[in-house]
């Protein structure tokens, strides 16, 4: 005899879409990650990843993510944007896989136990990688962020070039991914050299999922050497507007030398001081304070009256 009432055939389907949405963790409306770039050659920025559109490839839906590098380069003081390229992500029942050669391959396990492993995605040109470049699970686990509680995986990461090759070690969390080194193993095998993809870990976030940025102390979208870091520097500049005297503090970097120039970008005061900057031979008008300091460039505008 069936027992099953109607109310039962309410409740389980109830169950299964909850269960899909504590299920699903990977990439949210909004996905958003950052980490550092710099290329060797006096640059600092970041790569951003980005959700942008739900596809279908290969008869699974998939989140299409975009790729973009901001880079400020000292020796010619100007900033540059690229488009890197766009890569195809999906989960299902607790791995995240990747486009690869035109298949689905692991990004990430989450059922992986300790001792088990998986090996790097076959795609993005790691010809120097040894075919066992691979993740093996160390320990795992569970955390809260943000009032949700995430699987993590503490891995090692072996790329080797040979069998004496030392493992590196990452935590990979649920919605997140690697929290040390870049989402993609790109890197690892060709030594981190010359035009590398993405670096270290800044910070993920979503719609639904505030800012996570374990080791990161700046803002998400940091960039030095444009006005609108300074505050990211921790500079204050004092009092604004000025007539006659202005002092420049840092409570992060010892100040190199200070220049101010006008709105042509003329050299009008050049100083080694940071306190009482003698401004009273300005003209009335708005001009540029540069901050160098420890490598690092940050300009902001004053105005003298």
């Amino acid at each position: 005899m069936n027992n099953f009432t109607p109310n039962h055939f309410l409740f389980f389907p109830f169950l299964f879409v909850i269960s899909s949405l504590f299920s699903q963790t990977w990439c949210d409306n909004g996905a958003n990650w950052k980490y550092n770039y710099t290329s060797g050659f006096g640059s600092d920025g970041y790569v951003q990843i980005s959700y942008i559109a739900d596809t279908t490839i290969l008869n699974k839906p998939c989140k299409k993510l975009k790729k973009e590098r901001f880079v400020y380069y000292f020796p010619s003081s100007s900033s540059h944007h690229t488009d890197l390229a766009f890569e195809y992500t999906y989960e299902e029942n607790n791995i995240v896989y990747i486009l690869a050669l035109n298949e689905w391959d692991t990004l990430y396990n989450f059922n992986a136990q300790i001792g088990e492993s998986w090996q790097f995605p076959k795609n993005l040109g790691y010809e120097a990688c040894q075919p066992n470049s691979r993740f093996e699970v160390m320990n795992r686990g569970t955390k809260s962020i943000n009032g949700i509680t995430l699987e993590y995986l503490i891995v090692n990461i072996y790329f080797e070039f040979d069998e004496n090759t030392t493992p590196l070690t990452d935590t990979i969390i649920q919605k997140i991914g690697t929290t040390n080194f870049y989402m993609f193993p790109h890197d690892f095998c060709n030594g981190f050299v010359d035009a590398h993809e993405g670096g270290s870990f800044r910070c993920y976030s979503d719609d639904n999922f505030n800012t996570y940025k374990p080791n990161f102390p700046y803002k998400c979208d940091y960039h030095l050497g444009i006005d609108q870091q300074l505050n990211d520097l921790d500079i204050t500049i004092f009092p604004n507007p000025a007539s006659k005297h202005i002092s420049i503090v840092s409570d992060l970097y010892e100040i190199d030398f200070i220049e101010i120039t006008d709105l042509l970008g003329r050299k009008i005061i050049e100083s080694k001081q940071e306190k009482l900057i003698d401004v009273s031979a300005l003209t009335t008008g708005i001009y540029h304070v540069c901050i160098h300091l420890q490598n690092h460039v940050a300009s902001k505008q004053i105005v003298i009256q």
